[in-house]
């Protein structure tokens, strides 16, 4: 019982992948609505599908952030906490849960490169790239690209999709073998079914 309790306290503030997806992809559909034009994308943890993560990170790109800050302040579901908040980034949570949530604002012509700076991990941002010099610094460089691929091709990488952004053997595999192919639903064969230790 003890150890059950001592597991269940470190787990205070993260969510299994599935659930913190639910409010995050809500938040997304709803921001869409609201402001058509704008650029929106998941990052962090999140983005790189981790199988338990403690907050949602949203990267907006957009000209009306004083609007969209107030379209998030007025959000039931929401709630702000405004110390930790800034002239471009909302922080708080999602009422329901309590699951945290950051807002980052960016310039529209910013967004891709923001894009792969919010969502990979320190480590693959600290992966060298030649010269001296780590994939963030390359990326930090790069000047109004028009899309992800367009900022890995300009650092003279393959596209790496979120999920191997993680500092560990993307450097590598792409190197060798181009931008990898993930596994897809249509891929799937059978039944795959399998049991952890985690709850």
């Amino acid at each position: 019982i003890q150890a059950s309790l001592a597991f269940r306290g470190k787990q205070t503030g993260k969510f299994h992948y599935a659930s913190a997806l639910f409010y995050a992809t809500d938040l997304e559909k709803q921001l869409q609505q609201a402001f058509p034009s704008l650029l929106s994308s998941l990052t962090g943890a999140l983005r790189r599908k981790m199988e338990v993560v403690d907050r949602v990170d949203v990267l907006i790109g957009t000209e009306q952030v004083h609007t969209v800050f107030q379209w998030l302040d007025q959000q039931p579901m929401l709630q702000k906490e405004d110390k930790l908040s800034g002239p471009f980034a909302w922080r708080g949570q999602f009422v329901e849960q309590a699951l945290k949530l950051v807002v980052l604002f960016c310039r529209l012509q910013d967004f891709y490169q923001q894009l792969i700076l919010q969502t990979g991990s320190k480590e693959h941002l600290e992966l060298p790239v030649g010269e001296g010099k780590q994939l963030g610094e390359v990326l930090d460089s790069i000047m109004e690209p028009l899309s992800e691929a367009a900022v890995y091709e300009q650092a003279g990488l393959p596209y790496i999709p979120p999920e191997l952004r993680e500092g560990q053997i993307e450097l590598a595999w792409a190197r060798e073998k181009g931008s990898p192919r993930l596994l897809e639903m249509q891929d799937l064969r059978g039944v795959f079914h399998s049991h952890t230790t985690y709850s």
